[in-house]
């Protein structure tokens, strides 16, 4: 095509005439530019495609993997040493946190009265103590009477006579409380002479009372038969006299009851 004469040249993209400047008006194509043949006119060319983004790179992915396994490595010994210190403050917190005071042990003693240690309560002594050491004595309700009354030479603390009926013949019964166990010991071998001494044991062999026997005579100043009972290491004794050996006999099993000795000083 001919361009027309006064005007300047065409646009080499769109056709466009009198194109005087750097650009042309009508597409803003740089003058003299070679036409674009895969392009329509008066379309401009879009913006560049982004570039496709890249993978990380095999170090990284190795960093990555170490990472990856390291992180439990690493946690659970500090989660074992979190749960053993927790553990170990616990059982520090509770040995230091004092508990309740436990309650002192008490014991009912012989006479009554309460006591945390059993040693302080002491041997049974006076009235009270023979009535609790020989449970058959009853001095308000047998014919009993005071011996230390009639005899203030004796040196017993306590000595009380009591006439009881045993099958229908009456029998003698004298409860004692002691000085002291040897001495007293001594003092009725001494007044039951060659008599045997027999011992009286537990159920577990223990040897629990000495017992002496003899035949009253002429010099005693009365006829019959008598029996000494007396704890091996307490000093208490019972002493019993019937007309005959039999009847001795039975009122000593029958007619006096001995306290264990585990239950002499308290209950």
């Amino acid at each position: 095509m001919t361009q027309p004469q006064g005007m300047g040249p065409a646009c080499a993209r769109c056709g466009a005439p009198a194109v005087t400047g750097r650009f042309c008006t009508n597409c803003g194509a740089a003058v003299g530019a070679t036409a674009d043949t895969g392009s329509s006119p008066g379309v401009l060319p879009g913006p560049p495609a982004p570039a496709a983004p890249r993978g990380p790179s095999g170090f990284t992915r190795a960093m990555r993997a170490v990472a990856h396994f390291r992180t439990p490595l690493v946690l659970l010994p500090l989660i074992g040493a979190l749960v053993v210190s927790g553990g170990i403050g616990a059982r520090m917190l509770w040995e230091q946190v004092p508990g309740p005071e436990p309650e002192a042990a008490t014991v009912r003693c012989w006479d009554g009265e309460l006591s945390t240690q059993p040693q302080d309560c002491g041997l049974p002594e006076g009235v009270a103590g023979l009535r609790w050491v020989f449970p058959s004595f009853q001095p308000d309700e047998d014919d009993c009477r005071d011996v230390l009354l009639d005899n203030p030479a004796f040196t017993r603390p306590t000595m009380w006579e009591c006439t009881v009926e045993v099958g229908g013949a009456p029998v003698v019964i004298t409860y004692s409380e002691l000085t002291g166990v040897k001495p007293a010991r001594a003092f009725i071998q001494r007044e039951y002479g060659d008599a045997e001494r027999l011992t009286v044991e537990a159920d577990n062999g223990t040897p629990v009372r000495f017992e002496w026997r003899r035949e009253l005579d002429e010099e005693d100043g009365s006829a019959g038969f008598v029996v000494t009972s007396m704890y091996v290491d307490l000093p208490y004794a019972v002493e019993v006299r019937a007309e005959d050996r039999v009847l001795r006999e039975d009122a000593l099993a029958t007619a006096v009851r001995f306290r264990g000795v585990t239950a002499i000083s308290y209950r």
